[in-house]
């Protein structure tokens, strides 16, 4: 069912105002963020990858980062490893707009204000990779912003890897210039904000995540290919790559974060 109308509030130009209040509503989430950040053991690895592309973004080339979904507050408690002139200084422009569940976030006229001010594109489940929200990512690709997905398309507490929705081929095939896609993986945000129960949105202390960023993907190979391809076989393609580079980071990560086992 496709979102309501009154529901996207997104304004046709993004003006100094709604940025304004963007910019406050995305740096009082980021503080939060931070404290949950600081008063829980996180281990980042190769933390600088992720910093310097987003660094580069507003060159023209876009940004995906692409991540398991572990828990619901995965975005925006995982920004929080970032510094604070990702927080109150003007780095935080280059913050990553996000594919939102609409019938999570957009439930009412007040989330979906708050939620677009965080830069929260609602995206409805079922209606395909052809939607409102989907083009609308694009755009911001084509901007040469960040734009983050969570493939999985749902929040998956297992240690098994769901099939990825094709939506992030899309994304990257009919972007104007291939964007820059850096994967991570990521354990221990369901022990923060476990998925259960009255408070699963209150972010518990003390517990461990281990966040494991690989490089950018290379996807010249399928490239060279793309002439030989239909749209549909180009976009699995390249979602099918992401998947296996997304399942290498897993073996790494379960590796660092429960050394005992591996």
């Amino acid at each position: 069912m496709p979102l309501e109308p009154h529901m996207w509030q997104f304004p046709k130009k993004l003006d100094t105002v709604w940025r304004i209040k963007s910019r406050v509503t995305i740096s009082s989430v980021g503080l939060i963020s931070k404290l949950v950040v600081g008063f829980n053991n996180f281990k980042v690895v190769n933390k600088q990858t992720l910093i310097k592309n987003i660094q580069s973004t507003g060159n023209g080339r876009g940004l995906i980062t692409v991540t398991n979904h572990h828990s619901c507050l995965d975005d925006p408690t995982l920004w929080g490893i970032l510094g604070w002139k990702f927080v109150f200084g003007k780095l935080g422009e280059k913050l990553r707009w996000t594919l939102t569940a609409d019938n999570i976030c957009y439930t009412n006229t007040f989330n979906a204000k708050f939620f677009s001010l965080v830069k929260g594109i609602p995206v409805v489940r079922g209606d395909g990779v052809y939607q409102r929200g989907m083009d609308y990512a694009i755009e911001k690709l084509n901007n040469g912003e960040w734009v983050n997905i969570f493939p999985e398309a749902r929040v998956n507490q297992t240690q098994e890897l769901i099939r990825y929705k094709w939506g992030v081929g899309r994304m990257i095939t009919e972007a104007k210039e291939l964007p820059v896609v850096v994967p991570f993986f990521h354990l221990g945000m369901d022990s923060v904000s476990p998925n259960e129960g009255r408070f699963k949105y209150f972010p518990r202390i003390c517990k461990k995540v281990t966040m494991v960023i690989g490089d950018a993907i290379n996807f010249s190979d399928i490239v060279s290919q793309k002439d030989k391809l239909s749209p549909v076989e180009y976009r699995k393609k390249v979602t099918d790559l992401i998947q296996e580079k997304m399942a290498e980071l897993q073996v790494t990560a379960e590796q660092i974060h429960n050394p005992a086992v591996s």
